[in-house]
């Protein structure tokens, strides 16, 4: 999905997001990224 180590600091910003649920499931996958979502 994303070509990032899963240890790795990430800053995403999610505009649009809906219900979330790309959200959650980055969250899952990266556990150290900070997320932004409108």
């Amino acid at each position: 999905m994303i070509p990032f180590e899963r240890e790795t600091s990430l800053r995403v910003l999610d505009l649009g997001c809906g219900p979330g649920l790309l959200a959650v499931d980055l969250l899952a996958a990266f556990p150290r990224v900070t997320l932004t979502v409108f």
